[in-house]
């Protein structure tokens, strides 16, 4: 299926999408280009590293309510501990696309990290093209060959 990619600089907090995708390794706290974010959802980033709930391990995601404004969903992707490989950031978008896929969202924006010296970040955001019609696949689940009943 064909994706339309865009990519602009924005805060995280004004990305109008219905799922923003948080990558952050092992063990972080808090980036500042986070805390417009943060402040939206109530502190819930904030409390979800303070308290490990979430660790930034390689698979781990963690699903987020968004706010009334910006991004409707937000999902905690761990990178694990070498977060500049490019086999970790596959693997993460890999494992969020899946969740974008179950949640049933049209579009997803990714959360790249800061640029420097400022307090906003970097987003793409992908979403099938207008004329696709495509709304997810029809694909049966279960065992790859399995037919459906």
């Amino acid at each position: 299926m064909p994706v339309e990619v865009v990519a602009r600089h924005a805060d995280a907090a004004s990305v109008d999408v219905s799922l923003l995708v948080v990558a952050l390794s092992r063990g972080s706290s808090l980036p500042a280009a986070l805390v417009s974010l943060d402040a939206m959802l109530a502190g819930a980033i904030a409390r979800t590293l303070t308290r490990k709930d979430f660790r930034g391990a390689r698979d781990e995601t963690l699903h987020l309510a968004g706010a009334t404004a910006g991004p409707q969903r937000v999902l905690l992707v761990g990178l694990g501990d070498t977060p500049d490989d490019p086999g970790a950031l596959r693997r993460a978008a890999s494992s969020a696309a899946r969740q974008a896929r179950s949640l049933g969202t049209p579009a997803l924006a990714w959360w790249s990290g800061a640029a420097a010296g400022t307090s906003s970040a970097t987003t793409a955001t992908a979403r099938p093209p207008a004329s696709s019609g495509c709304r997810g696949s029809s694909a049966p689940r279960g065992r790859p060959g399995a037919l459906a009943r």
